[in-house]
């Protein structure tokens, strides 16, 4: 694959016109259509916005042969016209994204390395009951945990009818991004999880030790652990206070702590600890 027939193969996989794609970086359509067709080349500052547009790193863009990663793609759209609650039972699964984005549709994407039958053996399952759209991921008798782990998924939520999340999923790794909510649940069991340009209350159930990354603390994030050792990471200077509830939960922050702060982080089980780090100094 050349660069531009990768930029192609991205924009078209996030259903972007070319003129979509050049007025998210601040460039021209006839620009995007030189890359495309190989007749230009973008500029370094280029090659970083488009990186973080497609969600995939800079090595990856410029790989010849990246393209193999995902050989086995199944897409669905929804149409969406009223705020709801977005309700997703997904079960084990490799790498989920989540993300809220500017249109009208529900987009879902699944892809796979390996698997071949996946559009046939993996079905998406809509359940419409007004205010509330439950997501089930259906599968074939047949299809193992082993196999399901080759599985990713590419949720898009449009923003302006998003009102809640609630996702049980068992995945290899898990993003949420671009989300402004006040009730976000999230029951996981994950090592890694995470959490970009998040606005809101977010709630994550997981019982096994974890690496939380986030950009900043803007509203409330709830941790619920049995037994577990997990680390928060936060990439940017914020303000926050800290609360422990349960038997035997400690949090450890060697930062400031604002007590008026309305942001807060709070642990809350039996017998567990959060250790929350600036990214920045380390």
């Amino acid at each position: 694959m050349t660069l531009g027939q990768t930029i192609k193969y991205y924009r078209t996989k996030f259903n972007l016109s070319q003129s979509e794609l050049g007025d998210q970086i601040g460039v021209s359509r006839q620009a995007v259509t030189k890359w495309e067709t190989d007749t230009g080349i973008p500029d370094i500052n280029n090659i970083q916005s488009l990186a973080k547009l497609f969600q995939i790193s800079i090595d990856t863009l410029l790989s010849s042969d990246h393209h193999a990663q995902s050989l086995y793609e199944s897409r669905i759209e929804y149409d969406i016209d009223m705020l709801k609650d977005f309700d997703m039972n997904l079960g084990t699964l490799g790498e989920v994204t989540i993300e809220g984005y500017k249109g009208e549709k529900l987009i879902i994407q699944l892809s796979s390395s390996t698997y071949q039958d996946l559009q046939k053996d993996f079905k998406i399952k809509f359940d419409d009951n007004k205010e509330r759209l439950d997501i089930d991921l259906m599968t074939k008798d047949y299809v193992t945990k082993i196999q399901r782990r080759d599985i990713n998924m590419y949720v898009m939520l449009p923003s302006q009818y998003l009102h809640k999340i609630e996702c049980n999923v068992l995945p290899s790794s898990m993003s949420l991004r671009h989300v402004i909510s006040d009730s976000i649940e999230l029951d996981i069991k994950t090592s890694s999880l995470d959490l970009l340009d998040i606005h809101g209350h977010i709630e994550v159930d997981c019982n096994i030790d974890m690496m939380i990354t986030t950009d900043a603390i803007d509203g409330k994030l709830d941790l619920n652990a049995v037994r577990s050792a997990s680390q928060l990471i936060i990439t940017s200077p914020c303000l926050f206070n800290t609360l422990t509830k349960g038997i035997k939960t400690k949090i450890i922050y060697e930062g400031d702590i604002d007590e008026d702060s309305d942001n807060q982080i709070e642990l809350n089980g039996i017998m567990s600890e959060l250790t929350i780090k600036n990214g920045m100094s380390q």
